[in-house]
């Protein structure tokens, strides 16, 4: 069998490199563990024989489910070692709590075209017994072939769900030598090092939390606190208790937990975030209140606003996309509501009613470029213009995994998303292009309603769907929310109140508000809304409105 360090040589030997330095401890309550990154990476080379023992070896496509652990840790390790490329899935514990989650894990194993599933639990640094099975997705006799798409897998080291926000989520295969580039380029512009420390609870089945709080502290030799996305659900306290106790620089979270952290605990003091140096904010819509709220409520903590860092990116492009400068607080464009509503132009105005705001996440990352065009056209629109963004360069896929390359213009990918670039460089990020609601001629943001309601007392935060829907002549607008358990008020009440919010907020008053019970909403694994499968629902008559 072919010697493991032919598949991805260069990522391989980039991990024993970062591995002489840095440490990971577990926080995942029952759990809990500490080993040297050095020690993590000694096991998984001594289970190289074990993997192969039981047929798997280079060129595999291996499934890992488990909670975060030392061994998850390991045998992810253990399955690069051995020549594999590996997906990673959610623990059952957390697809049990969904049935379309599950089913998603499920088209995951067939798109990524898995042969293996590896099952992980316990928290032992190392054994071959500490796996709890090998599950063969295919008899010995009918495993998967090799697809067509293979001829490049020997430096494929990552199967990468996307987030199918609006849509099908899908395969993005991630290579070795690109990973390690885009880990570094990373590591320099937010000038990060062998002597950070990270903190995160962030699900390793993302880009974010696999290569942004896993593979990036091993590569660069730093020490990693890792939890759960389940237990900072169970305990929101414990993400800034472990910053705390840690004196960690580098933490990150998507918007939502920076502006749940500011409401939960504002009245608390016991937190010391004096040592962050960096707090990545990505992987959704970033909200200025949830930002002005967490930086408000984080100078008690210690909390410097700049180390508040705004970011964007997509596994389509390995991880990251754009950065801000480091040492800068966040910031934010303040535009006209109805030139970007009518003309989708971003005129800048001075803060008041008719303006909306939108956080610059700053420029391309060394080796990427981007560029606006025109949703029909797709020709390059000028500065201040709305459009889709379009990406290409180093770390960029040229396809989904078993699909080809698209026909037209295959050097730029099409995001799907809305921006524009600033005189500065910046760019600023408005919305999907499949989100977008058109109600009299004015283009409005989902985001904008979904942010405006979830301010409303008794409403889940993070828990809004807003969509348009065909109404004959025209687009009507429907609005999702979740009523906040033990609220208080009526329903007539809190309805009136999240249509007089829409209305404050766009001009227009929704054609339908439905209050739902919650953990209603659908939302991807990561914990991104589904506003197409929102409306799929609403349309299809299977929502519970409560009544």
């Amino acid at each position: 069998m072919p010697n493991s360090s032919a598949q991805g040589s260069g990522f391989l030997n980039a991990v024993r490199e970062g591995s002489r330095s840095g440490r990971l401890t577990v926080c995942n309550p029952g759990l809990e563990g500490e080993a040297e990154w050095g020690e993590l990476v000694a096991g998984a080379e001594g289970r190289i024989s074990s993997l192969r023992a039981q047929g798997i070896g280079p060129g595999d496509r291996v499934a890992l489910e488990g909670e975060p652990s030392l061994q998850l840790v390991e045998t992810l390790l253990s399955i690069w070692f051995a020549g594999c490329s590996v997906i990673v899935l959610p623990a059952r514990s957390r697809r049990a709590t969904g049935e379309a989650s599950g089913r998603r894990a499920v088209a995951w194993l067939r798109d990524a075209g898995v042969s293996v599933l590896i099952r992980c639990c316990g928290a032992s640094v190392s054994g071959a017994g500490d796996v709890e099975h090998i599950v063969s997705t295919a008899e010995p006799s009918t495993r998967l072939p090799r697809r067509s798409d293979d001829s490049a897998s020997s430096d494929l080291v990552l199967l990468q769900p996307t987030s199918g926000t609006t849509g099908q989520s899908r395969i993005v295969p991630i290579y070795g030598d690109a990973l390690v580039s885009h880990v570094r380029a990373i590591a320099a512009r937010a000038s990060l090092s062998s002597g950070d420390r990270w903190v995160s609870w962030l699900p390793l089945f993302h880009d974010m939390g696999m290569i942004g709080f896993l593979v990036l502290p091993l590569l660069v030799g730093g020490s990693l606190w890792l939890s759960s996305p389940g237990q900072f659900a169970r305990d929101p306290r414990s993400w800034l208790r472990t910053i705390s106790v840690s004196r960690a620089t580098v933490t990150g979270a998507p918007n939502f937990a920076y502006g749940l952290a500011a409401k939960l605990f504002h009245n608390e003091s016991s937190f010391d975030l004096r040592s962050l140096q960096v707090a990545f904010n990505g992987a959704e819509h970033i909200v200025g209140g949830d930002v002005r709220a967490f930086l408000e409520v984080g100078e008690r903590w210690g909390f410097d606003a700049a180390a508040m860092y705004c970011v964007y990116g997509m596994a389509e492009a390995t991880l990251a996309v754009t950065f801000p400068d480091r040492g800068v607080p966040p910031q934010f464009d303040v535009v006209d509501r109805r030139s970007m509503e009518t003309n989708q132009r971003a005129v800048p105005i001075v803060r008041g009613s008719s303006a909306l705001e939108y956080a610059l996440v700053g420029r391309p990352l060394p080796g990427l470029r981007l560029r606006i065009v025109d949703a029909v056209s797709r020709k390059q629109v000028g500065l201040r213009r709305v459009g889709e963004i379009e990406i290409t360069g180093e770390g960029v896929m040229a396809a989904y995994l078993g699909e080809a390359p698209p026909a037209i213009d295959r050097a730029w990918f099409r995001t799907g998303d809305l921006g524009y670039l600033t005189g500065g460089g910046d760019l600023a990020v408005c919305g999907r292009t499949k989100d977008v609601i058109i109600l009299a001629g004015r283009n409005i943001s989902p985001m904008e309603i979904e942010a405006a309601v979830g301010e409303v007392a008794g409403v889940r935060a993070g828990n809004v769907a807003a969509f348009g829907i065909s109404g004959g002549h025209r687009e009507e607008l429907v609005v999702l929310a979740e009523v906040a358990e033990n609220n208080g008020r009526s329903l007539l009440s809190l309805r009136r109140a999240v249509g007089a919010a829409v209305r404050e907020a766009v001009g227009n008053a929704p054609s339908q508000i439905v209050l739902l019970e919650p953990r209603t909403i659908p939302k991807t694994t990561s914990g991104k809304l589904q506003r197409n499968n929102c409306r799929a629902r609403y349309c299809a008559g299977t929502l519970r409105p409560l009544s």
